[in-house]
C-alpha cells in the first residue's frame, strides 16, 4: 500500500461540530534508519546525518541512502510501487529548544529553533521562564552544562517538566559575562545555547542602591 489516504474524525454525539480532517501518508513496509538519532545541534546548524530506507517486495526507494547537510532539516525520496510513483519528505528527528514563561505569567513561548545553538541576553534570564529542550527518542532529559573558558562551572538540573530554570544561572552569567550551554546525549555533546551578560549591571532582586558583593 502506498498513498494518502485522509482521516475524518466527527463528534460522536451527531453534534455540529467541525470535527477533525487529516491527511496521512502510508507506505506499507518502508523501513527507515537514521544516524545519528537524534540529529544534536553544530555551529553551522544540525549535526549532518545519514537515512538509510529499505523498501519491502514491490516496492523500490531512491535514493536507498541520504546524506543530510547541517544546514537542512529534511530530504526528498521517491518511493514508487506498480504504477504508483510517491515523492516523500524524510524528516529525521532532531533537537529542537525554545524558551517557555514562568506558569501563570500570561507570557507565550518563543519559536522552536534548531539551526545552531540558540542565542541567549542576560535580559531574558531576568525575565525568567526556562530553557525547554525536546530530545525525540530520549527517556530523559540531560544535565545542562553551563561552561565558561572551556570549563564546567555550573550544572542545571531539568525540573519534572523537563525546563531548564534561566534564573538559576544569573549569577554564573554576572560573573563570567559570556557562557555557553551544553548537553551530553547518546554519547555526543552539543552546544544548545550562547548566553551574554552584561557588566555591572544592577540585581533587580536587591534593594535600590545596594551593590552586589563581589564573587
Amino acid at each position: 500500500m502506498l498513498g494518502t489516504v485522509t482521516v475524518t474524525v466527527t463528534p460522536a454525539d451527531g453534534s455540529s461540530g467541525a470535527g477533525l480532517r487529516r491527511n496521512v501518508t502510508v507506505a506499507e513496509g518502508l523501513g527507515v534508519a537514521y544516524s545519528p538519532a537524534p540529529r544534536l545541534t553544530s555551529e553551522q546548524g544540525l549535526e549532518p546525518a545519514e537515512a538509510v530506507l529499505t523498501a519491502p517486495a514491490g516496492m523500490t526507494v531512491s535514493p536507498q541512502a541520504a546524506f543530510i547537510p547541517a544546514e537542512s532539516v529534511t530530504i526528498r525520496m521517491t518511493c514508487v510501487a506498480g504504477p504508483i510513483v510517491f515523492p516523500l519528505r524524510v524528516r529525521p528527528p532532531h533537537l529542537r529548544m525554545r524558551i517557555e514563561p514562568d506558569p501563570g505569567s500570561g507570557g507565550k513561548p518563543t519559536a522552536w529553533h534548531h539551526l545552531g545553538p540558540l542565542a541567549i541576553s542576560e535580559s531574558v534570564l531576568r525575565l525568567g521562564g526556562a530553557l525547554r529542550l525536546d530530545l525525540p527518542g530520549l527517556a530523559w532529559d540531560p544535565p545542562l552544562e553551563v561552561i565558561a573558558r572551556e570549563q564546567v562551572v555550573q550544572v542545571l538540573q531539568p525540573t519534572r517538566q523537563g525546563r531548564y530554570p534561566l534564573r538559576r544561572m544569573l549569577d554564573t552569567v554576572n560573573s563570567h559575562r559570556e557562557v555557553s550551554l551544553r548537553i551530553t546525549a547518546g554519547g555526543r555533546t552539543a552546544i544548545v545555547a550562547h548566553v551574554r551578560g552584561t557588566a555591572d549591571r544592577a540585581d533587580p532582586w536587591l534593594p535600590a542602591g545596594t551593590t552586589p558583593s563581589a564573587p
